[in-house]
């Protein structure tokens, strides 16, 4: 991984360099560095049971899956049966084996199971935060404390474009997960430019109002805030806003009042 000039993105000093890892079929242990490549960090043989298995034309990752699961098929395709009845496919058996690793069950279930956040440090959830925002604005800072007195001095409107294109892009990923025949409905018949009648991802409460009022990309992007409309019946929308002084544009007037962003998701 890489930031956008081109540097070598490392781990901080207080992240753990090393993982143990244990071989399945020899009981080998050695530790591997910290990476951000999945395969390597879901090693379940060591390179020699591998390289054995794999000369005689076995596949370890096979055998372990057909323990692991009863209707597991070496070809494909890769399905995970989870607890709750749901039938999820996977692109490769390598996600499989990472499935395993960590919740074992399907998406929906793993995102609504309980997860312990008491070692977690300030120090991580800091790093992690500033990690977003370096991929958002491209830039490479080392320290929250670095970023904010960059990022109070930029332009009002540099602030809010990226805002706002943040927030359209994650809209559209929540509607397609909580409200798949809307998402389908506009994905269909989604506004091209030229018919007024054709369909747009719109906000109850506006992208601009949101970000005035310190709203996080996920609160302002959030499903209840969502409504597919047609380019016509959006026009009309803003125009009835207008109409009443409540310009959905940035105006200058608004710009004292929008305060600097503590947590931008």
């Amino acid at each position: 991984m890489k930031y956008a000039d081109g540097r070598k993105r490392t781990p901080p000093d207080w992240a753990p360099k090393t993982k143990i890892h244990q071989c399945l079929k020899c009981n080998k242990k050695w530790e591997l560095s910290n990476t951000g490549d999945r395969v390597k960090q879901t090693t379940l043989f060591c390179k020699s049971c591998a390289t054995t298995y794999s000369n005689m034309g076995l596949s370890l990752i096979d055998e372990y899956l057909s323990k692991e699961f009863n209707y597991y098929q070496p070809k494909g395709p890769y399905i995970l049966k989870c607890k709750c009845g749901v039938s999820q496919t996977y692109s490769t058996k390598y996600c499989l084996v990472r499935v395993l690793q960590t919740s074992g069950t399907c998406g929906k279930c793993s995102r609504s199971a309980n997860r312990d956040w008491t070692n977690i440090t300030q120090e991580y959830r800091d790093y992690c935060i500033l990690r977003g925002y370096n991929r958002v604005y491209e830039t490479s800072f080392n320290t929250l404390n670095e970023f904010n007195s960059w990022f109070e001095a930029q332009p009002i409107d540099r602030k809010y474009k990226t805002y706002r294109r943040e927030v359209e892009n994650k809209s559209k990923k929540n509607l397609k997960r909580y409200s798949p025949r809307e998402y389908e409905r506009w994905e269909k018949n989604k506004w091209d430019g030229t018919d007024m009648n054709q369909l747009t991802i719109d906000h109850d409460k506006e992208v601009w109002e949101c970000f005035r009022d310190n709203w996080t990309v996920s609160q302002a992007s959030h499903y209840s805030n969502l409504v597919v409309m047609t380019m016509k019946e959006n026009i009309e929308k803003h125009r009835s806003k207008l109409l009443n002084g409540s310009d959905p544009k940035l105006l200058k007037s608004q710009k004292e009042k929008i305060p600097h962003h503590q947590n931008f998701w």
